[in-house]
């Protein structure tokens, strides 16, 4: 109950002046210059420091340089599966960037980093060639998502098993 009224409080708030726009799947909103990214039962508040972006393999790495550089961005981190967290410079809008990175053709994902939401991710460097935890359906496992909710105990051994 407490969360449908903060979310009647959140729309009542942001319905007077608020921007709102969908990018890669997630609805984000604009209220007095501060962006968030609205899920299911609250509000994200936008880092406006930072986007993170995993580039196409096929992209052209001076064509990335030339769309970094034009931008100002610096790299701050690279992950083990390929996504670069890049630092958004003072007065750039991240959400404007994050469409401007769409539009561009040189990522396969792109997330305006936001404050308050953990997402594990494995150690494992073979994941991102392991297709199978990508897949979300009746037969298959989504294990980044359930990382989310659930990291276990490493002293438990899990086998997935087909027939």
């Amino acid at each position: 109950m407490r969360q449908i009224f903060m979310l009647i409080i959140f729309g009542l708030i942001f319905g007077l002046k608020a921007q709102e726009i969908s990018l890669n799947g997630q609805h984000y909103l604009k209220s007095e210059g501060q962006w968030y990214r609205q899920d299911s039962r609250r509000l994200w508040k936008v880092n406006p420091e930072v986007i993170t972006v995993k580039y196409r393999e096929d992209a052209m790495r001076e064509n990335i340089s030339t769309f970094v550089n034009e931008r100002n961005l610096k790299v701050l981190h690279t992950n083990e599966q390929g996504y670069v967290d890049l630092q958004v410079p003072e007065g750039v809008d991240p959400i404007e960037l994050s469409r401007d990175f769409m539009e561009s053709g040189l990522v396969t994902d792109f997330i305006p980093g936001v404050y308050g939401i953990l997402h594990a991710s494995p150690s494992d460097p073979l994941f991102s060639s392991q297709w199978f935890h990508q897949q979300a359906d009746d037969h298959d496992i989504d294990t980044p998502e359930a990382w989310n909710l659930e990291t276990g105990d490493p002293s438990v051994i899990v086998a997935v098993l087909e027939k």
